[in-house]
This record gives structure tokens, sequence and C-alpha cells, in this order.
């Protein structure tokens, strides 16, 4: 006997029945829901009422998974061996930029890159709601590297140099199809977490920052089956994927078969308790980049090295987080972070 497949509109009730009348949909459900979506055969009503309650419910690890999967089958490859697990690291904070934090992951990625690792950061052009602050594309804008603005420029830089700014919504285009709708929610929603986790190098880790634990749980489920060897969960500065250096950070590592909560306190290695609670302009942010990434003394500088030494930590580069901090120090001092960035800035992508 042949199966009628569900409409969009009989998984839509579902979930919007209210607090207590809705469900959470099956995988094979939330699948079908993710394919009306991402290939369009769902109207913006339809979309919007879809995420709105999702977000009244709380999105179960199955429907997070089915979106991320759905997703990543549109993704552009930048791997040229698509089959290859590549050692190298996603950077993944808030899409919707900060207000009131300095841009650590920036310097901290040059280092790490200087270490031999590749490495994407994660982002999109223009920060989306509900915050709209500074984005990662801007600062990065202001230290004049060449961004290109195509798919095939991220593919061609990151290729070339190790490094890339990753525009999604350049290589995701059902995600740059759906901005327009996300802008007039203006609220957060499944795609804010699953955006993050598309792995389009193939590389064997994640380092991702969120904004609250209330959907943990739910996050670690999805974590553990989409296609890193490992992640490490980060709840950072304004949710970001940066560490504060003035307390203790508790972490999560994630594999497919366990997760482990990390503590670690920048207070044994002596490192500077700078507050990263900082309203910088993008030029005030390339400018603080720029300074630290030479090798000058910087209020900043230890937050840097932290945040760099725990990513060449879970990088497997050094053994423990504390070996990360000193070998960041040396990639620092010694120039091979800058030479990271003046390669960079030299580049020329197709676009330009």
């Amino acid at each position: 006997m042949r199966t009628v497949e569900l409409q969009f509109s009989d998984l839509l009730k579902e979930i919007a029945r209210g607090r207590k009348g809705s469900r959470d949909l099956t995988l094979e459900e939330a699948h079908l829901a993710a394919r009306y979506i991402i290939e369009n055969k769902a109207t913006p009503a339809q979309i919007g009422a879809f995420l709105a309650s999702e977000r009244i419910k709380t999105e179960s690890s199955e429907e997070l998974f089915a979106f991320s999967n759905a997703l990543r089958l549109h993704v552009v490859t930048l791997n040229s061996d698509s089959g290859r697990i590549v050692q190298g690291l996603d950077a993944a904070g808030p899409f919707d930029g900060r207000q009131n934090s300095f841009f650590a992951t920036i310097p901290a990625a040059l280092i790490v890159r200087a270490a031999g690792v590749p490495i994407l950061l994660h982002g999109v052009k223009s920060p989306l709601p509900p915050k709209k602050g500074t984005g990662l594309f801007d600062v990065l804008t202001a230290l004049h590297l060449p961004l290109g603005t195509s798919a095939q420029d991220i593919q061609c830089t990151y290729q070339q140099l190790g490094i890339s700014f990753l525009d999604v919504e350049a290589v995701c285009a059902p995600l740059r199809r759906l901005r327009p709708i996300r802008e007039e929610l203006y609220f957060r929603t499944l795609l804010n977490t699953v955006e993050k986790t598309l792995n389009p190098a193939n590389h064997a880790r994640l380092i991702i920052g969120i904004f609250h634990l209330t959907q943990r749980r739910a996050i670690f489920g999805l974590l553990s089956r989409i296609t890193y060897q490992e992640i490490l969960m980060v709840q950072g500065v304004e949710g970001s994927e940066d560490l504060y250096v003035h307390r203790p950070s508790v972490l999560w590592k994630v594999t497919r078969d366990h997760t482990e909560e990390i503590t670690i306190n920048p207070g044994e290695m002596g490192l500077m308790p700078t507050i990263n609670r900082i309203n910088l302009s993008p030029s005030e942010q390339a400018q603080a980049i720029l300074h630290i990434i030479s090798g000058n003394p910087h209020p900043l500088r230890d937050l840097v090295v932290y945040n760099a030494g725990v990513r060449l930590w879970f990088s497997r580069c050094t053994s423990t987080w504390q070996q990360g901090v000193e070998l960041a120090r040396y990639l620092l001092d010694t120039g091979q972070a800058q030479k990271i960035l003046q390669r960079w800035q030299a580049w020329k992508p197709y676009s330009d």
C-alpha cells in the first residue's frame, strides 16, 4: 500500500499546538520538514510559523540534525578531495555579531594557522538579527583582507592559504534565500544553531560558541551526529567561541560516542585577567589585532594567547592547553602569525 507523503501543513500542525499540545517531530518528519523549507516548497508564512513554533516548543536533537543534514546537501565543497578528512579547525561564533567584546578569535586563528592547522572562520557578511552588532566580516575588512564575493573566492583562498573567512550564505544558497524571513522574524531560530555545523571543508574539528545552556542536551545530541570527529562547545563571550581570560571556563568536548566536561583556569598560567567587555569599532578592533600580531605588548594580548592556546591544544598541536599557550606566545613573538596575516592581505581572490 502506497504511503501518502505528509504535507508541510501537517507537520506544522504537530509543532504549533502550543507548549502543552505540541510534540517533537520524528527524524523522518523533521527531514521532510527541512526539505520543504530548504527546497523552497513552503511559503514564507509557513516557514515563519514553523520557526516560531519550534522556538516556543524548543527544538529536539533530531530536528536540529535533520536541518543540519539537509542544509549540508546544498553546501559548496571547499576541499578538492571531498571524501578526505582534513585535520583542520572550524571556528563558529554567533552570526549576529558582537556589541561589547573584542574578536580574539581572529588573531587566534592566525596563530593556529601559523602552527600548520587549516582554519575557517564562519560567519556572514551582514550580521543577522537579533543583535546585528559588529560582524566578523567588518573586522576582517578593516584589516584589509581580500575576502572576495563568491564561493569560488572562498574555496580558492582556503586551498591556497589554508585560512579563510567562510561566508556561509555564499556557500549555502538556501541560507541566503531564507535571510529575508529571518530578518523579519528578528529572533533566534534553529537556523542559528545548524548554520554553524555544515563543515564544507570536511575538517576534523569544530569549536562552537553557544548562547544559553537551556538547550544543552539537544545541542549535544546534534553535535554527536554531525561530520566532525571532535567538537569543543564553549559558552563564551557574547555567545562566541572566545573564552574569558579573567575567570575559569567550562568546556564540553563532544565526539560521536562521548561528551566530556572540562574546566580550565587561565589563572594557572598567570595570564592578565582582562575582562573582555569592550565596545570597539571595526577599525579599533583591527588596530588592536595588528598591534598584538606584531608581537607588541597590549592589554588584550593574554586574551589572544589564551584562546589560541586552547585551540592549539584542541587541534592536537600540544598535549595540554598550557603547552598551547606557550606555543601561541612563541608563534607571536617569532613573527610567524604576522606572516600569515601578511600573506592573506597580499592574496588576490578571483573577484578582486
